[in-house]
């Protein structure tokens, strides 16, 4: 596994003969309640990026540490970039691979609202240049979900600062955690909430949806574990 932006190009040069495959972290800057930080789907996503790298002898990109934040982008300190903006940095990374021999990139994406804005880029790519991009969100969920968490789901798909994204960061930057401001949230589903944008500062006053007050690094660790495993065998099945 090498780093791309921690060693000389001719280090890239030598690397680019013997792969083909980068590994792109994606995260975004938005709230994880008052107890996470503003960063944690980047800490995530490049946590488990570079655990893919280095077991699939990719190259690993920089990560891009803004997304496009939809319903968390009323609390302060949210930073969300246009759909268009997002796909057009991509799309111009990608072609810059392509033209060094990379045709296969793997986004470890950890913030939901990317994902389809990357589908319809990934269709785009590979019909125009041949190139194939894949963006993998939460791998292994649904085992997560019932092999490791002891708390409900708020909403079917939706993890936010809850027991998973809360175990993992105890696990990987337990420093940036503070427990003692965890709160348990659950608060009513809106009848429109899978058919519209509905604000989640209308229905959380914390920023939480669901437990995070019985997170762990323990279960972190087994979560970051399963996720690593659960993308390469994505990636491995493709590429």
């Amino acid at each position: 596994m090498i780093e791309l932006a921690s060693v000389p190009w001719v280090k890239i040069e030598e690397t680019l003969h013997k792969s083909d495959l980068a590994i792109l972290p994606l995260g975004a800057i938005e709230e994880h309640g008052p107890h996470l930080p503003l960063s944690t789907d980047l800490i995530i996503a490049e946590a488990i990026a570079k655990k893919v790298a280095e077991k699939t002898d990719a190259i690993l990109l920089p990560s891009i540490p803004y997304g496009y934040v939809l319903s968390g982008r009323d609390y302060p300190g949210s930073i969300s970039i246009e759909a268009g903006t997002l796909s057009s940095l991509i799309e111009d990374i990608c072609k810059v691979l392509l033209k060094q021999g990379i045709k296969k990139i793997a986004i470890i994406n950890q913030h939901v609202p990317n994902a389809p804005i990357i589908r319809i880029l990934s269709k785009k790519l590979e019909e125009e240049l041949g190139i194939k991009l894949m963006c993998i969100t939460m791998p292994g969920f649904q085992e997560i979900l019932n092999e490791i968490c002891e708390s409900k789901p708020w909403h079917t798909g939706i993890v936010h600062a809850e027991e998973i994204e809360t175990s993992l960061m105890l696990a990987i930057k337990p420093d940036l955690v503070d427990m003692g401001k965890a709160v348990k949230e659950y608060p009513p589903v809106p009848e429109a909430f899978d058919s519209m944008p509905i604000s989640w500062r209308k229905l959380s006053k914390s920023g939480s949806l669901g437990d995070p007050t019985i997170a762990s690094a323990e279960k972190g660790r087994k979560i970051l574990d399963l996720m690593v495993k659960k993308a390469i065998k994505i990636i491995k099945s493709e590429y």
